[in-house]
């Protein structure tokens, strides 16, 4: 009998901590150059720590999106047409990745996901300050990839 109310009482207390887990958030976006043809595409680690993605509908160039996560995880939050174009291939893609976790975020923008400012909660705020930090670093990467990526294939296409 105590061994049955032990582990009740174990299987208990793990719910109640699943339930702990479930971090709630709220976006809400403002993309002013968006126009009404588009969605925004929410991916990141659920409650249940599960890889999602979920949606929203830009409407006037505002969109709203709530969930629960798990913890604090990196998200990525995109800009897609409706209605894909298959005649365009836009290989860089209007996307952003962010740190999601229980709290409020605002993103505002123009016209594009990748270029617009998520702002709402300490671990968004210390994500910001680093990508900022590192923005130039990152730019001279891209640059001496690209010159050794040019030298490299025309050394390869002579050979």
């Amino acid at each position: 009998m105590k061994k049955i109310k032990a582990t009740l009482a174990l299987v208990l207390s793990m719910s109640a901590f699943s339930v702990l887990a479930q971090d709630k958030f709220e976006i809400s976006g403002k993309i002013s150059a968006a126009g009404s043809d588009k969605k925004v595409i929410l991916s990141y680690v659920n409650s249940e720590g599960k890889s999602v993605k979920d949606s929203a509908m830009v409407k006037k160039g505002k969109f709203a999106l709530t969930g629960t996560t798990m913890y604090a995880n990196k998200a990525y939050l995109s800009l897609m047409p409706v209605v894909k174009d298959t005649t365009k291939r836009n290989s860089q893609g209007d996307y952003q990745e962010f740190y999601l976790e229980k709290g409020k975020y605002k993103v505002a923008g123009k016209d594009s996901i990748a270029t617009a400012s998520i702002t709402g909660t300490q671990a968004q705020a210390d994500f910001n300050q680093y990508n900022a930090m590192t923005k130039v670093l990152f730019a001279q990467f891209k640059d001496i990839t690209q010159r050794f990526t040019k030298v490299y294939y025309a050394k390869v296409k002579d050979t």
